[in-house]
């Protein structure tokens, strides 16, 4: 969660989409996981936040519990958590593997690959994981993902998270 998340009401927006996602794909037994990223000013790198694994089936209110305890960094080191979140789908025994990114601006921070160049660290990242994954990415109130992901929708209000999120479940996923 970038500082940027705190403005405009964007995360509680997002939280409220990503937990109706999740339990619609579990009505569908379609599992799936919710990872949080955000880095932390006193270490390098960023920090992932597991808030609901692949085998558990929160109830909702505790779901939303998780995401409350979430706190804000101040950059997106997109291609990090990509690269956390690939790691774990291509452990799964699922054949098909799906990743779906909330990006609400454009990769921001110092990779952990040492180039200091995050947005081209991030493309990279995202080249090599699309061999083996789908990956759709979700700007939110940004046209960034454009940019970044070979498939993609833009929302401009909060209010079209949950449609969008819907959207992409209907027609890409069942």
């Amino acid at each position: 969660i970038s500082g940027s998340m705190t403005t405009r009401n964007k995360f509680p927006n997002a939280a409220a989409a990503a937990s109706l996602m999740s339990r619609t794909l579990d009505l569908c037994a379609v599992k799936n996981e919710i990872i949080e990223f955000t880095d932390n000013e006193h270490e390098k790198g960023s920090v992932r936040v597991l808030l609901k694994g692949f085998d558990e089936r929160p109830a909702q209110s505790d779901l939303c519990k998780r995401f409350e305890k979430c706190s804000p960094g101040s950059n997106n080191l997109d291609g990090e958590a990509i690269l956390f979140a690939y790691e774990r789908l291509v452990a799964r025994p699922e054949q098909r593997k799906i990743l779906l990114v909330l990006s609400d601006g454009f990769p921001s921070g110092n990779p952990k690959d040492g180039s200091g160049n995050v947005k081209l660290f991030t493309k990279q990242v995202i080249q090599t994981v699309k061999k083996e994954i789908e990956i759709y990415g979700i700007g939110f109130m940004t046209r960034a993902v454009e940019q970044y992901y070979p498939e993609y929708s833009i929302v401009d209000t909060a209010e079209e998270i949950a449609p969008a999120l819907l959207k992409i479940i209907s027609t890409k996923l069942i």
